[in-house]
């Protein structure tokens, strides 16, 4: 006698017309998303594009030249075994934090590009992914079109655009404080 099994599943299998091709899969993966969560993720893309188009274009602060010059004493502080210690008396800035400074003068070191042009395109993405955290905090709170609203609020902030290609100390902060949020 030949026993044959049959397997009872709550889904049905897909005959072969319903099978999906992988461009209309895609298609109704994207259809899921609220055009404002689309218009948010192609408003982070477009930020992302233009950074790189224009880091070239901002002149150096003043005080990016004490900054970059903090974090090689930092990264000597390190080599030398915790020995070197003229970063603490290095003007006020051992009161700030100076991861920053350490992965821009490390990269510096790898990066054949100028220090401070790696400096502004470094601290840009950093702005850009604190506008998405903001969006994503803002999604979370009250919805998509909040997203929405918070990422094209904080990229057309002059305070917020213009200060994320040099001000090394407060935008990694403040996107840092917007990403410990979610």
């Amino acid at each position: 006698m030949i026993e044959t099994k049959v397997r009872l599943t709550a889904e049905p299998s897909p005959s072969i017309g319903e099978k999906a091709l992988p461009r209309s899969r895609a298609i109704q993966s994207i259809a899921r998303f609220e055009v404002c969560d689309i218009a948010t993720v192609a408003l982070i893309a477009a930020l992302v594009v233009t950074a790189w188009f224009t880091f070239r274009d901002y002149a150096i602060s003043n005080d990016e030249g004490v900054q970059h010059h903090y974090g090689e004493l930092i990264i000597a502080y390190y080599r030398s075994g915790f020995k070197v210690r003229d970063l603490f008396s290095f003007e006020n800035l051992y009161l700030y934090g100076g991861l920053f400074d350490i992965i821009a003068v490390a990269l510096a070191h790898v990066i054949p590009v100028d220090a401070y042009e790696l400096r502004h395109i470094l601290c840009a993405m950093i702005g850009i992914g604190g506008i998405a955290a903001a969006a994503a905090t803002a999604r979370l709170i009250a919805g998509p079109r909040a997203a929405l609203i918070a990422a094209a609020a904080l990229a057309l902030c002059g305070g917020w655009y213009g200060a994320m290609f040099n001000h090394t100390k407060d935008i990694p902060f403040a996107a840092a404080m917007m990403g410990a949020t979610l």
